[in-house]
């Protein structure tokens, strides 16, 4: 039966280290947002590019930015998901991505897929 298969362990041991950037809950200063430094932690995550397919079913002005799938069993904050805060940023090689998307597989495999893209400066 497909609901007693838990990956969370082979996720985990497949991951690698990765930095992960958490904002607070942002104050309001003239109607506008101001965020705090972000809280850096460690998460294990395996962190692969989108495949082809997946690239292709984006739209055409979102193909150009580094887009990539993080695989991880820890809790992260997505794009909207974060009510009044901004989603959480992973960061790994030397850049930093924002957690755009999560597909949940928690209920049948013990883990999560992002879909993370490219914090442009």
């Amino acid at each position: 039966m497909i609901a007693d298969l838990d990956l969370a362990a082979v996720v985990d041991s497949l991951s690698q280290p990765v930095t992960l950037r958490r904002y607070a809950v942002p104050t309001l200063t003239a109607g506008r947002a101001a965020y705090a430094a972000p809280t850096l932690s460690t998460i294990a995550a395996v962190v692969v590019p989108l495949s082809g397919r997946e690239l292709d079913r984006l739209p055409e002005g979102l193909r150009q930015r580094a887009r990539f799938a993080a695989y991880t069993t820890a809790t992260v904050a997505t794009v909207g998901q974060e009510a009044g805060g901004k989603a959480d940023e992973l960061a790994f090689e030397g850049e930093i991505y924002v957690c755009e998307l999560e597909q949940g597989y928690r209920q049948v495999g013990g883990f999560a897929r992002l879909v993370l893209v490219k914090v442009e400066p």
